[in-house]
């Protein structure tokens, strides 16, 4: 359909920044050239206008907070702090 309204299904951020390697790549493959597949996503919900989106570490019990906009804009990320 031209001129009407878009889809997208996928919107890629990157987080390294904030969050560092490290919280993607397990500490025993820290330099490791291997292929290492982590999927870090623990839930995503609407809070109000804005996405909230829990994420896991590679290595227990590292936890991050992301909050997207509407337009899932990067509006702020918190590293949490591990539950003993």
């Amino acid at each position: 359909m031209v001129g009407g309204p878009s889809t997208k299904l996928v919107e890629m951020i990157s987080l390294k920044q904030q969050l560092g390697s490290e919280f993607f790549r397990p500490k025993s493959q820290e330099f490791d050239a291997a292929v290492h597949f982590h999927d870090p996503l623990l839930s995503a919900k609407k809070v109000g206008a804005n996405w909230e989106v829990q994420l896991k570490g590679a290595e227990e019990p590292d936890r991050a907070t992301v909050l997207l906009d509407s337009n899932f804009k990067l509006l702020s990320v918190t590293r949490n702090p591990a539950a003993h």
